[in-house]
């Protein structure tokens, strides 16, 4: 089903797709409203990071393009060749960071979500006997889920993190759009605005690794996410209050 159109750019561009199933009776006293919303709101909450992994794909080959530009000019003074290889290889790492930050936190909910969070509910099917298990077993599927994905009201604060977090990996895509042939990075007033998407970003995901570094010390799924990201000591700044 379709909602109202969304702005283009937006972490919220794709909220308008909603997942929905009538379900006839007797179906609909296993597959309740409360359910399938909350399956419709992990759906959506999964398609935003398909909407962004979409955009940063974009984006790298918009960066290789001006990469293999800039490489083959002829026209640039060797010091302006330097200028715009310098601010290449800065949003070269601008999208390094972003494609770690997504790719952790993606995979994380899909494994979550799609492994650990089925499985465990395949195991509770198992010891299924009347109606009112299977009921009760498919609400418990449905809390664990929204847990799974951060969904409950208690993870408002990490949640919305993570969602500014992607949403400048989004603004990053729309402004690289700007750049177009043949001044590409040779714009100082778009560089300049890339440069600080990128500050930012850095700044949301650094304050994001503090939150999860404290949940880590109380233990629980977060930990796992906190390890990951941090893995090797990823970021290996500003990490301490």
């Amino acid at each position: 089903a379709m909602k109202t159109a969304a702005t283009s750019h937006s972490i919220c561009a794709l909220d308008n797709i909603v997942l929905q199933y009538k379900v006839e009776w007797p179906l609909s006293l296993v597959f309740t409203t409360s359910v399938l919303a909350q399956l419709s709101s992990v759906f959506r909450r999964l398609l935003r990071f398909r909407h962004t992994g979409m955009a940063l794909r974009l984006a790298w080959q918009k960066l290789q393009e001006i990469g293999h530009a800039v490489r083959r000019s002829s026209k640039l003074k060797a010091e302006r060749l330097g200028t715009n290889s310098t601010r290449l290889r800065r949003m070269e790492l601008f999208m390094c960071e972003a494609r770690h930050f997504h790719t952790i936190v993606s995979s994380y909910l899909s494994s979550q979500l799609l492994v650990d969070a089925w499985d465990k509910f395949q195991r509770e099917m198992d010891g299924v006997e009347d109606l009112h298990q299977l009921k009760a077993a498919h609400d418990e599927y449905g809390m664990d889920v929204t847990r799974r994905a951060l969904l409950q009201p208690d993870r408002k604060e990490l949640r919305e993190l993570i969602d500014n977090s992607l949403q400048y990996i989004l603004d990053f895509r729309a402004k690289l759009r700007l750049c177009e042939a043949p001044h590409y990075l040779q714009d100082d007033e778009l560089y300049q605005d890339l440069v600080s998407t990128h500050e930012e970003f850095r700044q949301r995901t650094n304050f994001l690794l503090r939150v999860l570094k404290a949940a880590a010390v109380r233990g629980g799924q977060l930990s796992a996410l906190f390890m990951q990201l941090n893995f090797n000591n990823y970021y290996n700044s500003g990490m301490d209050p």
